[in-house]
């Protein structure tokens, strides 16, 4: 592939800023990329994939019910947690509309990490904030009724005034409770007075009240 082409992108991304151009330009020589439509499934089995154009949603690996994990930006970074995993499926990964990905296979990845020490500890922030976040979730899922998901799911912003960066439909998948069973918990947060709600927008009204309560 065009090595220098790809280079100032992908330096632009946080887990790669600090990687030397040498190393990281050695590295894009063995990387390849893709394109996908809406809907098909990235693989990313033992890859770094970076995601290019587009945007896609990880879901969990059990096909018997797909959850939704985290939804992915251009710029972003996914396969981290599974590349040096025996598990053949960590998560499964669908492109939602035109995407193209960029990949680093595991050979290529342990090179960097092994003539860059700031790209390995870059390596090693990135992972740390991804089990944050995975341990955050699970807190979301294992909470309970539907309004202490959501309770626990507000007081994790850390501020009272918040805008909710995706639809009402994604939080519902990202807590796993069903759309109808959101508004239900979002209503009766709001006639309780521990909220008021205006679209996505959100404040907490009494969040000593709220997690109480819930």
């Amino acid at each position: 592939m065009e090595a220098q082409k790809y280079l100032v992108k992908i330096k632009n991304i946080r887990l790669f800023a600090d990687i030397k151009s040498d190393v990281l330009l050695c590295a894009l020589k063995n990387a390849r990329t893709a394109r996908y439509g809406s809907g098909q499934e990235i693989e990313i089995y033992k890859s770094l994939a970076v995601l290019l154009s587009g945007s896609a949603h990880a879901y969990s690996s059990d096909s018997r019910r797909r959850l939704l994990l985290r939804r992915i930006g251009s710029g972003e970074v996914c396969g981290v947690a599974g590349l040096f995993a025996e598990e053949k499926q960590i998560s499964r990964v669908f492109s939602k509309g035109e995407s193209q990905v960029l990949f680093f296979d595991e050979e290529t990845v342990r090179y960097m990490l092994e003539n860059d020490n700031s790209f390995m500890y870059g390596y090693i922030s990135f992972l740390s904030g991804r089990i944050g976040y995975l341990n955050k979730k699970i807190t979301y899922l294992t909470a309970g009724s539907a309004e202490r998901k959501l309770a626990v799911f507000l007081d994790s912003f850390g501020e009272d005034r918040l805008h909710l960066p995706v639809n009402l439909t994604s939080v519902s998948d990202m807590l796993g409770i069903g759309r109808a069973s959101l508004y239900r918990a979002l209503d009766k947060m709001v006639s309780d007075g521990c909220i008021l709600r205006d679209g996505n927008d959100i404040t907490i009204l009494d969040r000593q009240n709220m997690i109480k309560r819930y």
